[in-house]
């Protein structure tokens, strides 16, 4: 298969998903100077008034990735406000992941910040890189 075709195909597959789902992800697993990813959602935002578009930027498994997506889009299916700052239950991994703001591709969109191996979401608490998440994010209340 061609770059072009390999393109054309992940093209597809987010039209597939914008038109079943409202919105679909992007999973850019190359590692930016920090090593850290670009995971990131479009069409949340515009499909649901009380939410944003989602990114991560911890390396993980893709498909962990995409779980984590999928907890967020049921939870604003259910009329859950998100915030930044507030704290959420990612229930398949029992995890708590906290929302702060960032920029990416030129819009606002909740990133969310993972725990370290302590349990730790505050930038000034986290260890072992994760604090490498909260580059250019912020709590905005």
């Amino acid at each position: 298969m061609t770059k072009q075709e390999e393109i054309e195909k992940v093209r597809a597959a987010e039209q597939y998903g914008l038109d079943k789902h409202g919105w679909f992800v992007h999973l850019h697993e190359d590692k930016g100077p920090e090593g850290l990813v670009n995971f990131h959602t479009h069409g949340l935002a515009s499909k649901y008034p009380n939410g944003l578009d989602l990114q991560i930027v911890w390396p993980m498994n893709h498909v962990f990735a995409n779980l984590i997506f999928w907890e967020f889009a049921d939870m604003l299916e259910a009329g859950e406000r998100l915030k930044s700052g507030g704290k959420y239950l990612i229930k398949p991994f029992d995890m708590t992941v906290m929302l702060a703001n960032a920029i990416e591709g030129g819009r606002l969109v909740y990133r969310i910040i993972v725990p370290d191996a302590d349990g730790w979401l505050s930038p000034d608490q986290q260890r072992d890189g994760h604090e490498k998440q909260w580059i250019e994010a912020v709590i905005v209340p």
